[in-house]
């Protein structure tokens, strides 16, 4: 799978090598994170924008990783088989290797960050992980499986018309509403776990 970098974009799909611009891949693969060995040429920086482009093959690709630590994320469904991303990444490297293909996943690299606020498109059916400590995250019109599960927050979840769902949610220490799973041709499933926050309908 290849990518290429354009005015802070990233287009197309990525190879399992690192990539860094003026830096040839290194072997061995992604089995080895590309974070690892591209540090020592990464700037640090305040806060920047990330945006970019990732063509999925979807019978490569099945799952979507974004571990983070705080911040605010809307989650939606994409029109076509691109993930799309736009971010504004705090404490982070401004050249940060953002994304990584592991296996069949895509892992989104915002664990190290002190704070992201990101608008993530997703193709139809992917599993999405998220695993987060603080922060806000919305569920827009999903048509991909999700298992969310967060420290401290508030979660919003915006159903599609006419989609039919399979919802597990916890709260341990907070609220929620009262989610109504249904039958059909395709459900998605929604698991969400909140240690202390609410889940809500928006």
């Amino acid at each position: 799978m290849r990518h290429r970098r354009d005015g802070g974009r990233i287009v197309g799909a990525l190879e399992p090598q690192c990539r860094q611009r003026g830096r040839p891949p290194q072997n061995p693969p992604v089995e080895r994170s590309c974070r690892r060995r591209c540090k020592d040429i990464l700037k640090p920086a305040t806060g920047h924008s990330e945006t970019g482009t990732l063509a999925i093959d979807n019978q490569i690709i099945h799952n979507l990783r974004v571990p983070f630590n705080n911040g605010t994320m809307t989650f939606k469904t994409a029109r076509d088989n691109k993930l799309l991303w736009n971010c504004r990444i705090a404490g982070m490297r401004k050249r940060f290797h953002l994304i990584d293909e592991l296996g069949d996943a895509v892992v989104m690299n915002l664990d190290h960050s002190s704070g992201a606020e990101c608008v993530i498109s997703i193709p139809s059916g992917l599993h999405v992980f998220v695993e987060g400590g603080n922060g806000r995250v919305n569920i827009d019109k999903p048509r991909f499986h999700m298992d969310l599960h967060l420290a401290n927050a508030k979660v919003g979840v915006s159903p599609a018309d006419g989609q039919a769902y399979k919802y597990d949610v916890k709260v341990t220490t907070g609220k929620t509403e009262h989610f109504e799973s249904a039958a059909g041709d395709r459900v998605f499933n929604l698991n969400i776990a909140v240690d202390n926050g609410a889940v809500s309908r928006y």
